[in-house]
């Protein structure tokens, strides 16, 4: 791991049983294995986080991580909170001009259907933000539209048709619904013609 450009490097042994290097803030990131979680940096420094109380998805209050399932670490108390859901849970972190932590969420049912989908952000104070989204069972996960634009966030409903994007534009405190136009892959931009899309 470096933060400038490999002038200087810390190394970290990945073990055979690791279950994913997730980013966590800043040049922070969380190895995780069957037994422990340890959080580690560029400077060769390690912090282990201890396993906290698991929370309803609506609870996410800062970073989601892969630990032994989709977890959130709660960076004053150095805490992992396992996000609830009946057989799990995907996350998919997209970033957006002013944060690295916009993404989406989705919990899994013990039939393979995802039954909600999330949004999640961290706003300019250094909180999280989470919503459920208006959006029905699918075969899968969400897909998200990268703004370029602070506090503009777009969650596409990968599995529908027609498509819906679910947009905000004031980091979640309001969400409109508009037809995504056939041309729009659901992983690109979103282009600033957005607002001529049809409404729901």
């Amino acid at each position: 791991m470096s933060r400038d450009n490999f002038e200087t490097v810390a190394a970290y042994r990945l073990s055979p049983g690791s279950l994913g290097v997730s980013h966590v803030v800043d040049d922070w990131f969380a190895l995780a294995t069957a037994r422990a979680t340890t959080m580690v940096n560029s400077r060769g420094e390690t912090r282990a986080l201890a396993r906290g109380h698991p929370v309803e998805v609506t609870e996410i209050a800062g970073p989601l991580v892969h630990a032994n399932g989709i977890a959130y670490v709660d960076l004053t108390t150095l805490r992992l909170h396992a996000v609830s859901s009946p057989r799990g849970a995907m996350w998919d972190w997209w970033g957006a001009a002013d944060s690295w932590y916009w993404g989406g969420i989705s919990l899994v049912a013990d039939s393979g259907r995802v039954t909600r989908h999330g949004a999640v952000w961290q706003n300019p104070d250094g909180s999280f933000g989470v919503t459920l989204l208006p959006i029905g069972a699918s075969r899968g996960g969400t897909g998200l539209l990268k703004s370029g634009q602070p506090g503009t966030m777009a969650v596409v409903e990968h599995f529908a048709w027609p498509r819906v994007a679910h947009i905000s534009t004031d980091y979640g405190a309001t969400w409109q619904a508009r037809l995504v136009p056939h041309a729009v892959a659901s992983g690109g931009r979103l282009p600033a013609s957005w607002t001529t899309w049809p409404t729901l």
